[in-house]
């Protein structure tokens, strides 16, 4: 795990580089790691292969009384918990509000940016061990799935992409209700086609919301 969370972390900073020294848009960065990822993934193993018994399949049952699940989110939970009490986390929020206002303010606004890719990549991290962990295999094809639905949940959670607001509790709700809609379209026998519709669909209607409604500058704009 530390392995994994290591290399996570560095993933994120390499990313986060690429966007605050090298200047890359943050799709562009982002969506070029994805692939380099995937491409790495496939080259490694072409094909899906089972995992042998190993100590990784107790976190998607139980370990002692304790539900694998609820340690993976836990340690999540803790880290958010313990950032949300930092400065950090208000320097990240008034980056993404403005970082021109917040580099005024005395944040280094690079620092900040990078360390927040950083972050990321350990929360990453911790999905992919969880994921591993409930598959028992190597299936580099749900590298561009779980990356529109992380989007998808985020955005439906209440995240600005244009940055200034967002937090782990809305993302979280974000993901239960992508979660349900799934259950409930397989539940009524939809084509896995149309769940890939309904995936896209939310992630757009979010984005026209927090765009439009949620958008705190155009709040004060309009007030």
């Amino acid at each position: 795990m530390p392995i994994v969370l290591v290399t996570a972390a560095a993933i994120g900073t390499i990313t986060g580089l690429l966007v605050t020294v090298v200047r890359l848009h943050p799709v562009v960065a982002s969506t070029g790691m994805l692939f380099i990822l995937v491409g790495l993934s496939i080259t490694i193993s072409k094909s899906p292969v089972g995992a042998p018994e190993n100590w990784s399949s107790g976190l998607s049952q139980r370990i002692g009384f304790l539900p694998g699940a609820l340690i993976t989110i836990g340690i999540v939970a803790l880290m958010w918990f313990g950032l949300r009490r930092t400065a950090y986390v208000r320097n990240l929020l008034a980056t993404g509000e403005s970082d021109v206002s917040a580099y005024g303010s005395g944040v280094n606004v690079t620092v900040v940016r990078t360390l927040a890719y950083t972050t990321g990549g350990v929360f990453a991290g911790v999905a992919g061990i969880a994921l591993s962990a409930l598959l028992q295999s190597s299936q580099a094809s749900l590298a561009t799935t779980y990356a529109l639905l992380g989007l998808a949940a985020a955005v439906l959670g209440g995240t600005a992409l244009g940055g200034g607001r967002g937090g782990l509790l809305g993302t979280f709700l974000g993901a239960l209700v992508l979660y349900l809609v799934q259950q409930l379209l397989t539940a009524f026998g939809v084509d896995p086609a149309m769940v890939q519709f309904a995936y896209g669909a939310v992630l757009v209607v979010g984005v026209l919301i927090g765009a439009t409604l949620l958008n705190p500058r155009r709040a004060r704009s309009r007030s």
